[in-house]
């Protein structure tokens, strides 16, 4: 369950640093589908394997909220660092 898991937050970190929201669905159903293959596989019971589910559509979303995030941060970083050369400062607003 925990390398499921891990393995969900990662891939939705980088599902968020190229794509828009929209991806979770297709990625949150291939988790689903994932969590639901290994829980049969480890000859889990039923409530664990419905929480290995859970665990990795919330892992995805959150590694995707991370993923969008570290995109704002680098793409920001990447316009001041470009203003900075041109030697123009970036507007204040009041």
């Amino acid at each position: 369950m925990l390398t499921l898991t891990i393995c969900g937050a990662l891939v939705g970190a980088l599902l968020g640093m190229r794509f828009r929201v929209l991806i979770l669905v297709p990625s949150i159903v291939i988790g689903l589908a994932a969590g639901a293959v290994a829980g049969i596989a480890g000859h889990e019971g039923a409530g664990m394997t419905v929480m290995t589910m859970l665990a990795v559509a919330t892992a995805l979303q959150l590694g995707y909220l991370c993923g969008t995030m570290t995109r704002h941060v680098v793409a920001a970083s990447h316009t001041v660092a470009r203003q900075s050369r041109s030697g123009s400062r970036p507007a204040h607003q009041s």
